[in-house]
């Protein structure tokens, strides 16, 4: 019996906007990311890159840009930080919100 073995996290479904003027476009993504329980908003956007969901371009601009964007958490606003520490749970709603317009 190995003790150390641990089950793999449970798949979890997150639904995902990213909604805003991003690179001199505008943008509107809603969409539901099947995902493993406990991570991260940084994991959900890379799996929705790998997924085809969204653009590697959109990726880069918002992983890179963090500061430009309003992260919410059902609703709670998420500081920087917490982009990359957050866990995420099954029914989260996680919404990525473009403060700057132009481009």
């Amino acid at each position: 019996m190995n003790l150390r073995h641990k089950d793999p996290p449970a798949e979890i479904e997150v639904e995902m906007k990213i909604i805003g003027f991003i690179a001199g476009e505008y943008v509107s993504v809603v969409t539901r990311v099947t995902m493993a329980e406990g991570d991260s908003p940084a994991a959900l956007l890379c799996s929705s890159r790998d997924a085809g969901i969204i653009s590697p371009s959109l990726y880069t601009q918002i992983h890179h840009n963090r500061k430009w964007f309003v992260m919410q958490r059902n609703g709670e606003v998420l500081p920087p930080k917490d982009f990359t520490r957050a866990k995420l749970t099954q029914s989260d709603s996680v919404l990525f919100f473009s403060i700057v317009t132009g481009g």
